[in-house]
């Protein structure tokens, strides 16, 4: 194929792309990290300038350290405001332009086209591929795609042309797609894999030359340098954030077995992409031995069967590794948040499964026209039946109810979804599903701070005080920042005749930290017990932080009122 031909391949795919996704366009925000990491962050609206910058670079919110990510959004931020149809327009743009990159770099390694054009769709069209790119908060897997792409594209110039400036532009693209993600950090390995083939450099005829896989390696020095960096980076940052959970809360043979079990549920959505969901709660120790062992077995199978082919069908055995290096670190082998696995944790491991499928159906039919055309064509309905169901489940992103209930639909005992819901709902004003649904998720996690927190809010508002002063109470104790919930625990204590209880929670804040809310509150708790001076003072306070708030005039008059009754 010519190289125009490539570039039409490229543009056409890159185009069948925007359509799949093009309804992710009309889609919202969500509740569930759109809100943590773009919609209430305060720099963000700032837009990119110095302020904004420096949070990019040095902000952990969240558990993760990706500073170019945030440096796209505060670049949408500036051109579109906070927008959800600019910040998914950007996604599915570069999406797009990664699926045209990922064509030419396997068609530039390889030579051959047609099993390329089918790993990229694979990449591109692949349902497990919405969750990265019609969550927005999702983009730093597609900007790790795309710089993963460029690496490639790269690689191939240094290792067919030579020169170092060319092994430098391999490093660029490496720490960009780190920057992003560190989803990447075993990258240099897969360059390694692609050194074997289908590159060759590393001995001939099957056989391994030791001299030659020494120099490999000496040549990626600089890259595993990034990756151990970035590595580091990314395990610091997760365990300040408390997202790394301790090897006490989940056993390290309950982390093996979820390892095995997920990547049987990994390999039967490859091939049949239904049930998929935003969260899939960990078993913890109840997981399933039976496909935990069944995943050991496909895991050593798959294992022996590519190391027995590596010289005959050697696209197997990197193939599979491809999958196993890019899967390891994003396995639960090593725990980190309340999640058994992900949708979005496919998007690179699934390369190398589709290069294990493409260049086996494509040796098979050999030079035989007729097995060419029956192989195109099964590969061309694989890539339709995938766009039509990826538009699908697309929709299913379009605002955070029906995410959320879409979960809860698709799987069991999934306690974040309740949560994730019933605070949804509370916010709609639909109290009585938003307590089900909140109920439901304590049930499920009964030390989740969130529902029980989101749970006292809605049983005061369903008049049930002595329960939501349970249920906040609680909430308090393990997250004492959060100012709703206090506010929320103050009324309910001064509804139940408490308002010296009321008193001494409010006043529990440091003077700096009590906001004119707080203020406002601990007034009405000081009247309540019956300290008029200290409420006007309180009030004083809040007038002064706050001038403009139209609460204070009213209960200043109120509080003038009650003084001078008596």
């Amino acid at each position: 194929m010519s190289d125009a031909r490539k570039t039409l391949a490229a543009a056409l795919l890159a185009l069948a792309t925007a359509a799949a996704y093009w309804p992710a366009l009309d889609n919202q925000f969500v509740a569930y990290d759109d809100d943590l990491l773009i919609t209430r962050v305060p720099p963000l609206r700032g837009g990119l300038g110095w302020q904004g910058v420096r949070w990019a670079v040095l902000t952990g919110e969240g558990g993760n350290w990706f500073p170019l990510t945030r440096l796209s959004w505060l670049v949408d931020a500036s051109l579109f405001g906070i927008e959800p149809r600019a910040f998914h327009a950007t996604d599915v743009a570069i999406h797009a332009v990664a699926a045209a990159c990922w064509f030419l770099a396997l068609a530039r390694l390889t030579g051959s086209p047609g099993p390329s054009f089918f790993v990229a769709g694979i990449y591109a069209l692949h349902p497990l591929r919405v969750e990265s790119v019609a969550w927005a908060a999702s983009r730093k897997d597609v900007l790790a795609g795309l710089f993963a792409a460029l690496s490639l594209l790269a690689y191939e110039r240094a290792v067919r042309r030579g020169g170092a400036r060319r092994h430098e532009m391999v490093s660029m693209w490496l720490a960009l797609g780190l920057l992003s993600k560190p989803i990447l950090v075993p990258w240099p390995l897969v360059l390694l894999l692609l050194d074997a083939w289908p590159l060759g450099r590393l001995g001939r005829g099957g056989r391994l030359d030791p001299a030659r896989l020494r120099a490999a390696l000496w040549e990626k020095l600089p890259l595993l340098a990034l990756a151990a960096a970035a590595s580091a980076a990314a395990l610091a940052t997760q365990h300040a954030s408390g997202a790394l959970r301790s090897l006490s809360q989940i056993p390290a043979w309950a982390r093996a077995a979820n390892a095995s079990a997920s990547l049987v549920d990994y390999l039967a959505q490859t091939v049949w992409p239904t049930g998929l969901a935003f969260f899939y709660p960990h078993p913890g120790t109840e997981v399933s031995l039976a496909k935990a062992a069944v995943g050991a077995a496909l895991l050593g199978a798959f294992s022996g069967l590519g190391f027995a082919l590596r010289r005959s069908r050697p696209w197997i055995l990197v193939g599979w590794l491809w999958f196993v290096l890019l899967w390891a670190p994003v396995s639960g082998l090593v725990q980190v948040g309340q999640a058994a696995r992900a949708d979005r944790y496919m998007l690179l491991p699934h390369v190398g499964l589709a290069i294990a499928v493409a260049w086996t159906a494509w040796s098979w039919a050999g030079s035989r026209r007729a097995a060419r055309i029956a192989v195109g064509g099964a590969a061309a309905a694989a890539l339709v039946a995938c766009a039509l169901a990826t538009q699908a489940q697309v929709r299913v992103w379009r605002d955070s109810e029906s995410l959320f209930v879409h979960a809860l639909r698709v799987t069991e005992g999934n306690h974040v979804a309740h949560t994730n819901l019933g605070i949804v709902l509370f916010r709609a004003g639909r109290l009585d599903e938003a307590a089900a649904h909140l109920a439901a998720g304590l049930r499920l996690a009964p030390r989740s701070t969130i529902a029980a927190g989101w749970l006292g809010m809605a049983r005061l508002q369903q008049g049930r005080e002595e329960e939501a002063i349970r249920l906040l109470g609680a909430a308090l104790r393990a997250a004492p920042e959060r100012e709703d919930w206090r506010l929320g625990l103050s009324g309910a204590l001064r509804a139940r005749g408490r308002a010296p209880d009321a008193v001494a929670l409010l006043r529990a804040v440091p003077a700096d930290r009590a906001t004119p809310a707080l203020q406002v509150e601990l007034a009405s708790a000081l009247v309540d017990a019956g300290d008029l001076d200290g409420a006007r003072a309180a009030l004083r306070a809040a007038a002064e932080a706050a001038p403009g708030d139209a609460r204070i005039p009213a209960l200043m008059e109120a509080l003038e009122e009650r003084r001078a009754a008596r």
